[in-house]
């Protein structure tokens, strides 16, 4: 399955299969060079156990069982933000191995999934290996852990526990979150920097209902749109960028919130 692209609204979709990984990762390591600002949305197979806790440790112990147990499925990066105009923005989705036949999934997130465009068989024949994907990453200056990496960049993502907790075991060589939250924040810090923004997070700063609304009510809230595409991941991640630019207006204060050290007590509004 050859990847593909389209362009439309002045904005390039590049979807990312196995037999192009290399080339295409090749070219968005290029291009984020320009940006300062990279939006990270995951699709995963859904959360099985849901929950509710309060303390810290325990949701995080929660979050390391659910992802510990199931796979993502797919990645996408939003170099919208540029350092100087250059090109048409590009949103980035690398399609992952995942085999419904195989894999441990939830119901409801599969038939969201399927019903916003994601066509799962295409991953289990030809999706990108997890493996593949962390040591191209580790290998490129997108981290700090690398040697290339030049600068540090401005993370964002709106769930940001998930999203984030599924890039960080990307990274681990036994393919499981660490025990211990402590542990994983110095991870998340070590790959990522203290500018990794949640954006829910950020919102409930301003007004802590913000922060147990799901994405749809708050975008609705800031009169924000997906700008016609229908795509969730590519829509998500243009929302994203959209209610980072004006929170970042609306209370400036945001943008000093350590997000990584905060996750975990803005993960009980999830």
């Amino acid at each position: 399955m050859a990847s593909s692209s389209s362009s439309s609204m002045n904005l390039k979709i590049v979807n990312v299969w196995d037999d192009s990984f290399q080339i295409h990762f090749d070219n968005f390591i290029s291009t984020i060079r320009n940006y300062n600002v990279i939006v990270v949305d995951t699709e995963f197979a859904g959360i099985l156990e849901k929950i509710r806790y309060k303390k810290k440790d325990d949701v995080y112990a929660q979050m390391k069982r659910n992802i510990n147990e199931t796979k993502c499925i797919q990645v996408g990066f939003d170099d919208s933000m540029p350092r100087y105009r250059k090109r048409i923005p590009c949103i980035w989705n690398f399609n992952l191995q995942f085999d419904m036949e195989t894999d441990t999934y939830c119901p409801d997130a599969m038939e969201l999934l399927q019903t916003n465009e994601m066509v799962l068989r295409k991953h289990a024949r030809d999706g990108i290996s997890a493996h593949k994907l962390c040591e191209a990453m580790l290998n490129s200056e997108l981290l700090l852990t690398s040697a290339l990496s030049v600068y540090p960049k401005t993370w964002l993502t709106y769930g940001w526990n998930y999203n984030l907790g599924h890039c960080v075991k990307f990274f681990q060589p036994t393919n499981v979150l660490p025990n211990s939250r402590l542990v994983f924040e110095d991870m998340a810090r070590s790959y990522f920097g203290e500018r990794f923004f949640g954006v829910k997070l950020m919102s409930a700063y301003i007004d802590l209902a913000y922060g147990k609304m799901k994405l749809a009510t708050v975008v609705a809230r800031f009169n924000v749109d997906n700008g016609g595409v229908s795509h969730k991941p590519v829509a998500d991640a243009l929302i994203t960028l959209k209610l980072y630019q004006i929170l970042k207006i609306k209370d400036g204060n945001v943008n000093c919130v350590n997000m990584v050290t905060d996750l975990f007590y803005g993960a009980t509004y999830s």
